[in-house]
């Protein structure tokens, strides 16, 4: 399987290869349309059937005297209705209505020469079917005297693209097994809080009892079972600011943030009566959790030690269940 940084270098690769064809594309579309009142030659009507068939968007847009697009070789059919595929071309409003809210100042700062024609743009555009979908675009601008008057470019479908990096992260920060965050990203988080941003934060700390003994008398089927049942019972908590991650086989780690220490009690508590409502739903399991927390009111260089205290306080929980049961 390849890594990550393999699949994204593969992935850039493509993209620039195919950008580096639609230019010189481009090229040869420019060389047609000044020739336009000429014949095609042969040469030519194969590179307008190559365009037409490419997922590229290549366009030349007038900015002065009027915005106009001089041309479009597009998927036009995958974006706008029939009726406003030609209409478009005198009428760019068209076109930039279906530019997402959200995309749309970066959109028009490009518009206005405001925009850095180094770096590619990413925006949303709405196709024929309602949906939003993400494009990728390598813009250049056309000077006259000094004066904006046209920008070309290419735009490239990304949504494929994204989709699958947003799969990537997900893989990278969230447990296999539970859905959780996992000990990499909880480390990430945790360092975020001790080293850049300073807020009331605590950690808890749970370590699930009877594991061993799910495994030893009814298998890991049973004992994954065991694990996905208190994951799925730890993460009715999560929100913006309460965060659960596992961080080993059997054991789990609680981020708070911008909590007050009455509410961290709270929580705990709450979550305390979640277990003794499980054990009572599901018998056979004997579902138990040992925890333990700790609370600062500043995170700031305080973290490590949250997670040390919060992880003496859940080993003395379970000693203490231990010595009970003798």
């Amino acid at each position: 399987m390849k890594s990550i940084a393999e699949g994204d270098e593969m992935w850039w690769i493509s993209f620039l290869s195919g950008m580096s064809i639609s230019v010189l594309l481009m090229g040869a579309l420019m060389r047609i349309w000044a020739g336009r009142s000429r014949s095609r030659s042969t040469h030519d009507t194969r590179t307008v059937e190559l365009l037409e068939g490419t997922r590229d968007i290549v366009y030349y847009l007038e900015l002065e005297p009027v915005r106009r697009y001089r041309y479009v070789y597009a998927p036009l059919d995958r974006l706008m209705e029939p009726e406003q595929q030609i209409s478009s071309l005198d009428n760019p409003q068209l076109v930039f209505l279906r530019i997402h809210p959200e995309d749309m100042n970066q959109f028009y700062q490009k518009l206005n020469g405001e925009f850095d024609f180094e770096q590619p743009i990413l925006y949303r555009i709405r196709d024929c079917h309602g949906q939003y979908m993400w494009y990728e675009e390598l813009a250049t601008p056309v000077f006259d005297e000094g004066k904006l008057t046209a920008i070309q470019g290419i735009v490239r479908p990304a949504q494929d693209r994204l989709e699958y990096q947003q799969y990537l992260e997900y893989r990278i920060a969230h447990d296999s097994m539970t859905g959780l965050y996992n000990r990499e990203h909880f480390e990430i988080l945790v360092s975020h809080y001790d080293v850049k941003v300073d807020a009331p934060a605590a950690i808890i700390v749970c370590d699930m009892d009877n594991l061993k003994y799910v495994n030893d008398n009814f298998g890991h089927i049973m004992g994954d079972l065991y694990i996905k049942e208190a994951a799925g019972l730890l993460s009715k908590m999560v929100s913006e600011e309460v965060m659960v991650c596992r961080v080993g086989g059997d054991e789990f780690a609680i981020l708070v943030v911008n909590k007050t220490l009455y509410q961290v009690n709270k929580l705990v508590q709450d979550l305390k009566q979640r277990v003794v409502l499980f054990r009572m739903e599901r018998p056979d399991l004997n579902m138990d959790i040992s925890l333990g927390y700790a609370y600062s009111e500043h995170s700031l260089q305080q973290m490590d030690y949250l997670f040390l205290e919060a992880d003496r306080e859940m080993y003395r929980s379970k000693n203490t269940k231990k010595l009970a049961r003798a």
